[in-house]
């Protein structure tokens, strides 16, 4: 069995945090750390409603994320919490501000395809567009992917492109793949793509659901 080493301290939680405006602005904190390439960095915390990882952090768990050498630096995770709201509109703070991130040293996951973490925000405005970024992609490799909002639910996609790749999905009249339920394939062409392989999504008119890369999936 292979043992890997210590687990590095948590990162700590020092740029900000803020109070809640309404149940769906509510608290939240931002936790920075050290440099996490090579490593695997887990968030904790007992009312996470979102969190966000910056900095090329590529999600290989429900909570967890790797780094990679040249696309991947310093811990930068924003988390919004839960919050119940009384009769009068006021916030309960009592469920904020207990997120904590720990990185332990693993070595970067190279196990399979994964999405890099880069929606940033659920406050997003509607029908956005998204440019999926995805590591550990060779050529030739058929990439199945389901996108899944935040509740875990299809995140429907329309004008789905792959520059160096071939999608298959439902095609509108006009010859434009989309999904209804976010699921569809890409078969990874032989061209020169770079560290990263990257898919153009945008969010279907009614889908108002936030697309998280946490509960999507990606494989080959």
């Amino acid at each position: 069995m292979k043992v890997f080493s210590a687990i590095i301290a948590a990162a700590v939680a020092s740029d900000a945090s803020w109070d809640g405006v309404s149940a769906d602005n509510t608290c939240g904190m931002v936790i920075s750390g050290d440099n996490f390439v090579n490593k695997t960095c887990t968030i904790s915390g007992s009312s996470i409603e979102y969190m966000f990882a910056g900095n090329g952090a590529f999600v290989n768990g429900a909570n967890t994320f790797t780094g990679f050498d040249g696309t991947s630096s310093d811990v930068n995770v924003v988390v919004f919490f839960s919050q119940a709201e009384d009769a009068d509109g006021n916030l309960d703070n009592s469920t904020c501000w207990d997120a904590s991130v720990s990185c332990a040293d693993s070595g970067a996951d190279y196990s399979g395809p994964l999405f890099m973490e880069n929606v940033n925000d659920h406050r997003n405005a509607k029908n956005g567009n998204y440019n999926i970024q995805i590591a550990n992609v060779n050529n030739g490799d058929v990439l199945t992917i389901q996108l899944n909002d935040n509740d875990g639910n299809g995140w429907a996609a329309q004008n789905i492109t792959a520059d160096f790749g071939e999608v298959s999905a439902e095609s509108d009249e006009w010859g434009n793949s989309y999904s209804d339920d976010g699921s569809f394939t890409v078969t990874v062409g032989d061209a020169v793509f770079g560290q990263l392989f990257q898919i153009s999504v945008v969010q279907q008119p009614g889908n108002t659901g936030v697309l998280s890369m946490w509960s999507s999936s990606v494989s080959n």
